[in-house]
């Protein structure tokens, strides 16, 4: 059935349903805006008490609109020259998922949100989220990714100095946190003190701390080259490691006293 359906498809399925997508997520945050917005008004004015009264609500809109603003980001991508096939399809699985994590929070949150997920647009969109999410798709991913023996950064054409950082932690996820992927994640074990004391003394933890408080911040672009490096190697062990610090930082940052 799932070979029929993607037989069905339009020529060129990839582009128009990845601005179907993109459409549908714009349409769903401007009507979710809207929503909230007069639910967080009082005489036309914003009201901090109303809006307290919505938090939970605050806080998975925010990580909705988070996810649109990336989306954006991956389908200007596609649409560049730097673009591979390889990248189109890294798109259209961020889309997928995109979506439907979007369908599982206007559930959660219908009386609030008040957006239905059953409409024709957006039941064709999860249809294309599950081809796009498919046993037989992610395999054939999958193995384009394993074809790919140098510039994981994608072609971006990296400066010298992020090139730099690029190989540096390309050399430790390569010799240090792979050989040890397969154990953690197969077997759940905790990761290793001296790995994380060499991620440390690689200035891992500081690499989202500004100077001022004792970090090594560089720019957003050098988090993200450090984070894909070791989230290549291993997600649990490399990735999520560079990435908590990180979002504790930015968020006492933004909101701290």
């Amino acid at each position: 059935m799932l070979i029929l359906s993607i037989a069905l498809l339009p020529e060129n399925p990839v582009s128009t349903s990845r601005q179907s997508a993109l459409s549908l997520l714009d349409h769903v945050c401007s009507q979710v805006t809207a929503t909230l917005a007069a639910r967080v008004a009082r005489g036309g004015r914003f009201d901090r008490r109303a809006f307290d009264e919505l938090q939970p609500e605050a806080f998975e809109f925010a990580r909705i609109l988070g996810e649109r603003e990336g989306a954006r980001a991956v389908v200007r991508f596609t649409d560049s020259r730097f673009a591979s096939a390889y990248d189109a399809d890294l798109a259209d699985v961020y889309l997928a998922m995109s979506l439907q994590r979007l369908a599982g929070s206007l559930t959660a949150f219908h009386d609030s949100f008040g957006v239905a997920t059953t409409t024709p647009e957006f039941s064709d969109a999860l249809a294309w989220s599950r081809q796009v999410m498919s046993t037989a798709n992610l395999r054939r991913i999958a193995e384009a990714l394993n074809e790919r023996t140098s510039e994981q950064s994608g072609s971006l054409q990296l400066g010298p100095d992020y090139a730099e950082v690029r190989r540096t932690f390309q050399r430790f996820a390569d010799q240090r946190v792979e050989p040890l992927a397969e154990a953690i994640h197969r077997e759940d074990r905790i990761i290793p003190e001296d790995l994380l004391k060499e991620l440390a003394d690689l200035g891992v933890f500081g690499i989202s701390i500004p100077e001022e408080y004792g970090g090594m911040f560089v720019d957003n672009l050098t988090m993200c080259i450090a984070t894909e490096e070791l989230s290549r190697a291993s997600l649990g062990a490399g990735g999520s490691v560079i990435t908590r610090p990180e979002i504790c930082a930015k968020a006492v940052l933004k909101g701290g006293t």
